[in-house]
């Protein structure tokens, strides 16, 4: 599952319904628009603040991964895709 910044200000729904139903199967993929591509070029002001992890560590995901570039994450994958529960992935 992807899901982008601006996704997530806007509904955090998706988070605690993954949460509680705690599926063992799931991936979800968090990436930062620093494009804004998704909003069609407007900033959305408070994601600076927000910290994701946090959020969906206490929305109940089970798994919680942070990686900051592309060549950490490609390292870890493997790693990401043994996990079960609902995993988020930022």
């Amino acid at each position: 599952m992807l899901d982008c910044d601006a996704t997530l200000r806007t509904d955090l729904a998706g988070l605690s319904t993954i949460g509680e139903a705690k599926p063992n199967n799931i991936v979800h993929f968090f990436f930062d628009d620093v494009s804004f591509a998704s909003t069609d070029g407007i900033p959305i002001h408070g994601l600076a603040g927000m910290d994701f992890a946090a959020i969906a560590e206490s929305s109940g995901y089970a798994n919680i991964y942070e990686f900051d570039d592309l060549e950490e994450l490609y390292i870890g994958l493997e790693e990401v895709m043994r996990q079960t529960g609902p995993t988020f992935v930022l």
